[in-house]
Parts: C-alpha cells; sequence; structure tokens
C-alpha cells in the first residue's frame, strides 16, 4: 500500500484517489535473454497486442477490455510481461508474476507509464500528473517535472548506475517535450513538439537507444546521433484509427525504417496542423473558430435561401467545398473543382459529403441513404437505404491502411449509426425515436466519430482523443440555420467543453421531448371550406390569427357549375392547383362541391406575410421536421384518416387532377417523438386526434402527400 500523504508519491488530490497497482513504460534499459530479443510488440486500446519482426512473446493471460482502457505494455525479464490499464491495473501474461504494492485509481483514467526493474517485482509508476511512485522495495526518485491538475506526462524511462541502482530518468509529456532528472547520461534530442497537443503515448529505452511513441503508433528516435533500426517485419499499424496505446521494441537492430501506413502518415499530418474548425449555416456561410485561418476565397453564398448542407475541409484550412441540397458542390480556397457528382435540379436531396484523402474523389449521400461515388471513388455497398423517408443525415467513410475506401457509417436523424462494408459497428449519439435531432456525422483525422445535433450541440461517439478547440464557437440561439461542424486539430490537452448557448440547448432539449402549439381548437364556419379553418389554425400557431372568412375570400373560385360524371366518378370538373373548386356550400358526393389544394394557399398565406411554401409527395419525414422545428402544418388528407383510393378527373385547363370524395384538410397541432405520436385538431368538429406516427404515415402518404408549411 503507498502511504498516504508522500511527497513524492501523492502531490497533493491524487492521495485521496491511490489504492494497489501498476503504469507502464519499458524495461531499465535491459531485456533479459529469455525475452524477445528482435522485433517487438503493439498495444492497441482495448488490450491486444501484436507481435512482429520475429518475436516470441507468450501473450496468454493477458487482460482484454470492450473499452478503450489499455495504456502501456512493458516485457518482463523472465518472459511474458504486464499490461497497463488506464485505472492503474497491472495484468500479467506469458507467465510473468503478479506486482504488488502499487497505486490503483478506481473510476480514474490517469495511469500512464511503468518501468520494471531487472529484478522483475519491483519498479515505477508514472500518473498523468508526472508523479512517479514507487513499488516492490524500489528505492524513490525524485526531480521529476510535475503538472498540477493537468493529465500531460505520457512516458518514463528510468536510468540504473553501474551498480544497478536507479538513479534518475527522463519523463516525455504529451506534447513531445522531454524532461531528464537525476542522472541521465543520455543525450537527447526531443520528438517534433506540438505545444498544448496530446501526440505522444509513451517513452522507452532498448540497448542504449531512446524513443518517443506517438500516436497512430509513430516511433522516434529521441537518442542523439542514434541509429535505431529494429526488425519491422510484420509490423502494420491501424491507419488513421488512433488505436495504437505502445509499441515496445525487443531489439534495436535486424531492420531499417518503420513501415508507416499511408493514412497512418496522412492522420498524423493533419493532427499536427492547423486546429479548430468551421461552421456552415444555411445560407452557406463559413465561420472559422479555434484559430483556424481558413481560406474561404471563392465560396458560394445565397442569401435568405436555406440550401447549404455539408462542408469539407482541405487538409490545414487550404480551402474546402461546400455542399448544396441539390447535390452541387462548391469549391472554396485552394480547393480544386470536383467532377461526376450527381445534380437532383430543385429536389432539396443531398445531405452529406465526404472527400477522400486524395483530394479528388469520394461521395455524396442522398436524404434516402444512397451513396453516391464521384472523382474515380470506389462503389460501396450494404449501406443502409430508406426510399421516399428523408432520414439519413450524415456519413464517415472507412479507409483501409493504404487509402481506399472500404465502408463507411450513416447516421439517421433520430440518432441510429449503421456501420456497412469493413466499418466496425461504433456507438452512436443518444437516440431519440421519431425526433429528428442530428443533421450530420463527421469523424476527425484521428478516427474519431462526432454527431451533429441540430441547433449545433456535438456528440463525440468515439474515441477518448475528441478535445476540440472550440475557441471562438458560437452558435445561432433557437434559430434552426446551422447546417455543419468541420473540426481539425482535436487533440488538445485541455479538454474543453463546447460552449452552447442556452438558447440553442434549452431549444434542442424542448424539441427532444414534445413539440405542442399552445393553441385552441378551430372549427370550420363553411360546410366545405375546412382549408381555410385549417390554415387559420396554423396562422394563430404563429401567432397572428387570420379568420377563415378572410382566407376564404381570398382564394380564387371560379365556380362553373357542378362535375361532369362517367362511370360512377367524377371525368371533368376545376383546378383546385388553382382556385377552390365548386360551391362552398356544395356537396362532393353530388359533385357540387369540393375544395382546394396547396399551392393557392399558399399564395394566401404568403399575401398575409406568412413564409409557406407547399409540399407534395414529400414523405412523413417532411411533417415530421417541420413540426419539431415549430412550424405550423396544415396536411390534405382523408377525413376516414385511413387509406383510401385516389381517382382522377380532367381539369378544364387540361391538369389531371387527383381526388377522393373523403378530401379533407387538418392541421397538426402536436408531436411527440418518444411517445411516436401526432395530434391533429380536426377542424369539422373542433377536436382533438391522435394518432401514431405509422399511422399517421399510412394514411397521409396514401392519398396525395400534400401539405402547407408555416416556416
Amino acid at each position: 500500500m503507498i502511504k498516504a500523504g508522500s511527497p513524492v508519491r501523492l502531490r497533493g488530490v491524487l492521495a485521496a484517489w491511490l489504492v494497489v497497482a501498476v503504469l507502464s513504460a519499458g524495461f531499465a534499459h535491459t531485456v533479459a535473454a529469455s525475452a524477445p530479443t528482435q522485433g517487438g510488440v503493439v498495444l492497441d486500446r482495448y488490450g491486444g497486442l501484436r507481435t512482429f519482426g520475429g518475436a516470441s512473446l507468450d501473450t496468454s493471460g493477458a487482460g482484454r477490455w470492450s473499452w478503450d482502457i489499455a495504456r502501456a505494455v512493458t516485457l518482463a525479464p523472465s518472459g511474458g510481461g504486464w499490461t497497463l490499464d488506464g485505472w492503474g491495473g497491472a495484468h500479467p501474461f506469458g507467465g510473468a508474476p503478479a506486482l504488488t504494492g502499487l497505486p490503483y485509481w478506481y473510476g480514474w483514467d490517469i495511469a500512464r507509464a511503468l518501468v520494471v526493474l531487472p529484478d522483475g517485482h519491483s519498479g515505477y509508476v508514472l500518473d498523468g500528473w508526472g508523479t512517479i511512485h514507487q513499488f516492490g522495495g524500489a528505492p524513490a526518485l525524485s526531480g521529476e517535472p510535475f503538472w498540477q491538475g493537468q493529465d500531460m506526462a505520457r512516458g518514463l524511462d528510468v536510468h540504473l548506475d553501474s551498480s544497478g541502482t536507479p538513479d534518475g530518468g527522463a519523463v516525455l509529456d504529451a506534447a513531445g517535450g522531454l524532461h531528464p532528472f537525476g542522472t541521465y547520461p543520455y543525450s537527447l534530442t526531443a520528438p517534433p513538439s506540438y505545444p498544448g497537443r496530446d501526440m505522444y503515448v509513451g517513452l522507452h529505452d532498448v540497448g542504449g537507444h531512446v524513443y518517443a511513441v506517438g500516436r497512430f503508433g509513430i516511433v522516434t528516435e529521441v537518442t542523439t546521433g542514434g541509429s535505431l533500426a529494429p526488425d519491422w517485419s510484420g509490423y502494420a499499424d491501424s491507419g488513421a484509427d488512433d488505436g495504437i496505446r505502445d509499441v515496445v521494441l525487443a531489439g534495436a537492430t535486424g531492420g531499417g525504417a518503420q513501415p508507416v501506413s499511408f493514412m497512418a502518415r496522412y492522420a498524423w499530418q493533419q493532427a499536427t496542423g492547423p486546429r479548430g474548425g468551421a461552421v456552415l449555416d444555411g445560407y452557406g456561410g463559413l465561420h472559422p473558430f479555434g484559430g483556424l485561418s481558413l481560406d474561404m476565397a471563392g465560396a458560394s453564398y445565397w442569401p435568405n435561401w436555406d440550401i447549404a448542407r455539408s462542408v469539407a475541409l482541405m487538409p490545414g484550412g487550404a480551402g474546402g467545398w461546400t455542399l448544396d441540397a441539390w447535390g452541387g458542390i462548391h469549391p472554396f480556397g485552394a480547393a480544386p473543382a470536383l467532377s461526376g457528382y450527381p445534380v437532383w435540379h430543385g429536389w432539396d436531396i443531398a445531405r452529406a459529403l465526404v472527400v477522400n484523402p486524395d483530394g479528388h474523389s469520394g461521395y455524396e449521400m442522398d436524404a434516402y441513404g444512397g451513396l453516391h461515388p464521384f472523382g474515380g471513388a470506389p462503389q460501396l455497398n450494404g449501406a443502409p437505404y430508406w426510399s421516399g423517408w428523408y432520414i439519413a443525415t450524415g456519413l464517415v467513410v472507412h479507409y483501409d491502411s493504404a487509402g481506399t475506401p472500404d465502408g463507411g457509417w450513416t447516421l439517421d436523424a433520430w440518432g441510429g449509426t449503421h456501420n456497412f462494408g469493413a466499418a466496425p459497428a461504433a456507438p452512436g449519439p443518444q437516440y431519440w425515436a421519431g425526433r429528428l435531432m442530428y443533421i450530420g456525422l463527421h469523424a476527425t483525422y484521428g478516427g474519431d466519430m462526432y454527431a451533429i445535433g441540430r441547433w449545433g450541440p456535438v456528440s463525440a461517439t468515439t474515441g477518448e482523443n475528441f478535445r476540440p478547440w472550440w475557441s471562438g464557437y458560437s452558435d445561432w440561439g433557437s434559430w434552426d440555420i446551422l447546417r455543419d461542424i468541420a473540426l481539425v486539430g482535436d487533440d488538445s490537452t485541455a479538454r474543453p467543453s463546447q460552449p452552447v448557448s442556452a438558447d440553442a440547448s434549452s431549444t434542442y432539449w424542448h424539441h427532444v421531448w414534445v413539440y405542442n402549439f399552445n393553441i385552441g381548437p378551430v372549427r370550420q364556419g363553411l360546410p366545405l371550406d375546412c382549408e381555410s379553418a385549417a390554415l387559420e389554425e396554423a396562422t394563430r400557431a404563429k401567432g397572428n390569427d387570420i379568420s377563415q372568412y378572410t382566407i376564404f375570400n381570398a382564394l380564387p373560385n371560379y365556380d362553373k357549375g357542378p362535375a361532369t360524371w362517367s362511370g360512377g366518378h367524377i371525368a371533368q370538373w376545376g383546378d383546385p392547383y388553382g382556385e377552390f373548386v365548386g360551391n362552398v356550400y356544395g356537396s362532393e358526393s353530388r359533385g357540387t362541391g369540393y375544395g382546394v389544394y396547396d399551392p393557392p394557399l399558399v399564395a394566401v398565406a404568403r399575401q398575409f406575410g406568412f413564409n409557406a411554401v407547399g409540399v407534395e409527395r414529400g414523405g412523413p419525414e417532411v411533417v415530421f421536421n417541420a413540426i419539431a422545428m415549430g412550424q405550423p402544418v396544415l396536411i390534405i388528407t382523408s377525413d376516414t384518416y385511413t387509406p383510401v383510393a385516389t381517382y382522377w378527373w380532367t381539369a378544364y385547363d387540361g391538369r389531371a387532377v387527383p381526388y377522393s370524395l373523403s378530401d379533407h384538410a387538418v392541421t397538426i397541432v402536436s408531436e411527440d417523438g418518444v411517445a411516436g405520436t401526432i395530434t391533429l385538431n380536426d377542424v369539422w368538429d373542433g377536436r382533438m386526434k391522435t394518432f401514431t406516427m405509422s399511422q399517421f404515415a399510412s394514411f397521409w402518404t396514401a392519398y396525395l402527400d400534400m401539405a402547407v408549411i408555416l416556416q
């Protein structure tokens, strides 16, 4: 048991957390003959061990976890070794003995490095604040650096004097700084340093060669004038997946330079580049933050037109591309023009853009989940597809170590994350069934995925290195105009939280649970004018009540008499797309009065100052999304609230007109995404009626799919 109050071991608040266990950084200068003398071993985030270079290592009994907690591996002089977890637990494998007297921080990921001395039972643990804790009879060390309250220390190497007694060492910090203390005779050249960033995971020594282990498994010798050339045969990294937690070498010769994959090198270069990110608004405006100097020259902008949907940035902030809702891709800064992508002119269907690391190929995703490669990108198969349902919002592509796309992840608007191809299953953000709460999914250069919620809240879904630079970030409060957030430099050691405004946060959570228009019911005053009554209720919800009689009098009505019938069905009549058809006091069943469709209602609403849009064949998600954004919706449906048959007549102007003699207009007044219900006001009797979302979808989509939305 480590003694509470020891200034060397505890330094302040760490004292309350110490129990018993261990940490990892490698052997103190020697490796026994029974341990591997060639190659080495790689530790991944879950405790998996992979040998390379001909190393023969017994890994039986090694600790394995389903979460990112493995931090270091140490080889034992008699064979096998120990895996260190972030709480300080030391897990022997391959016959290595259990270690005792070690610190343990239950529930606190703070253990960073372990050195086991040649006796195989004593040594040192380094915590993230820099304190070195001895165990098993090892002598105390002093003079090490200390970062009060900051998780900065990453690696430890201990020096032994001629009698084998520890007398000093060196600590590596997260940004690349080297800090010798006590007696440490090596002349060191620090690896590339990145102030404020978390780029390194370990420090080791093999045969007098001291080396730093960086993220993505990149090894850099720091011994001045050294010539570290281990046997790397069979070594493989994890590409841009920042999942390597340690690399321990068993020998310093027998090979050459480390074989770093294209994607690991790419991810390292981007992770050490400019920091921050950029926000995209619906008009195409780009808003950098976190110190990112983004070249926005030539960026497209559509004033007062909510048409921008996604943004992809070039490495280093040299430029990027904006995706519009029709599928157009617009370069800015130094980004080259892209070609071969789909365009849906006039259709708001494009949702996500991914540009591959080659800078000219990539993928567009439509709102149904369809993936559309361009620029020579390979076709990706297995992605989910929701035909006719505007639900897909985000896309991340998975690459093999050579940079070839081989799968990915799709995010739906409810928060479901769907892997396909070679991409492994991954957790998603908080899931809200029936609530359209998410607008995008991205991955950092280090492979950490994050989902973007409406109004801007960002949810990290994978990885512990998700530490964006948020300085200067801001949202638009309750205004739902934020469309994308692209992050770079996600490796701050300070772990800052996103500054979400109170209005944005409260609006987000309000829409998660329920949306209800606090208005009383309206009853129609004219026998066949349900449309004007429903529109009056919608205007009430917007805070400006326009009487149904005023609305009806503003509608075109060129009554040319009753319908012409043939075979029991209407053959010819007026055009409800242009006017109110028939007499408002007439009868649908006798063909003397009917109603009106969305275009005239939209025109009248705009006449009274409302931003109205008509919807036809848009799918139920269009309605759900509008209600969730606080936009009243008038729908044209059947008064039976069940699927009905649709017939057709020919208007006097030649238009083919779909109809049902149970045609009715109502206004949706409430949506509960958690319960999965829709409540509408039936203006015929002034009563509220609640249906499940699936029931609503069945009867509304069976007839016209027509609505008027007051935005």
